[in-house]
């Protein structure tokens, strides 16, 4: 009965979320990945550095029941040649300083896969905040295990906290956004950084930004690029659910209007 109950409250997030037709091909498209996961249960990047940042998790199976949770899209890891690629674009973009001054800031991090990916580049500390309990006890070994291999040359930290709530660092900040959550939540935290005290450098990254239309209302962010990366070949292959044309947004915090 309780699983019969959960999986009524799942199909009944993901026809707000989706529609009924949108629900419909998530659950073809699931019943493919499945068929799939024998031959290729975890991405390369996994088994790779043996850690666990793989898997499709749904947004009605997120976020501990916190209110919040019906805004979740899904888990899902980034695919680490695209993220390399804006990283990248990110650092050669005028106006962008040393990335050395910049806290790199994970909003909706999941199991940290991009944190772990941030952490090839010489960022000053590394941050992430995400809701879901399980996601944030995967992501804290990920993180440990990255520091016993010596691969973690900043500081790293993942906190379990809703974003519209956890305390937000100081600048220089690039914050990361891989579709995490609806426009209700992102407008919640635009707000937060564009209030934040102070001339605050803050950068946004925003990765398959299906709620840009959230930053109409924040005049201070301009966007910067809009940009398709490619993936390499061994993301095409291990990933069954992006697609070629995704973009990523960059956006920057303005200094506000002199009166």
């Amino acid at each position: 009965m309780a699983r019969l109950l959960q999986l009524w409250r799942q199909v009944r997030w993901s026809v707000r979320q989706r529609g009924a037709r949108g629900t419909v091909a998530v659950v073809f498209r699931r019943l493919a990945r499945r068929q799939n996961e024998s031959a290729n249960p975890s991405h390369p990047f996994d088994v790779a550095n043996g850690v666990d940042t793989s898997g499709l998790i749904g947004g009605g199976r997120l976020g501990d029941g916190h209110p919040n949770t019906r805004f979740a899209t899904a888990y899902y890891g980034v695919q680490p040649s695209r993220l390399r690629a804006a990283l990248a674009k990110w650092r050669d973009t005028p106006g962008t300083g040393a990335s050395e001054r910049y806290l790199f800031l994970d909003l909706g991090a999941g199991k940290g896969r991009a944190m772990l990916i941030a952490s090839e580049i010489g960022f000053r500390e590394i941050a992430g905040i995400e809701l879901d309990g399980g996601l944030v006890k995967r992501g804290r070994q990920n993180l440990a295990l990255w520091r016993q291999k010596g691969r973690a040359n900043t500081p790293m930290s993942l906190v379990q906290s809703d974003v519209t709530e956890a305390p937000l660092p100081e600048g220089p900040l690039l914050v990361y956004l891989y579709n995490p959550f609806h426009a209700p939540v992102l407008e919640r935290v635009l707000q937060r950084l564009q209030s934040m005290p102070g001339e605050n450098v803050v950068d946004i990254l925003y990765m398959v930004p299906e709620q840009a239309e959230a930053f109409a209302g924040f005049s201070r962010f301009t966007l910067l690029w809009s940009e398709v990366f490619d993936m390499s070949e061994e993301d095409r292959i291990a990933d069954l659910v992006s697609h070629a044309e995704e973009r990523c947004n960059l956006y920057r915090l303005t200094a506000p209007a002199q009166s």
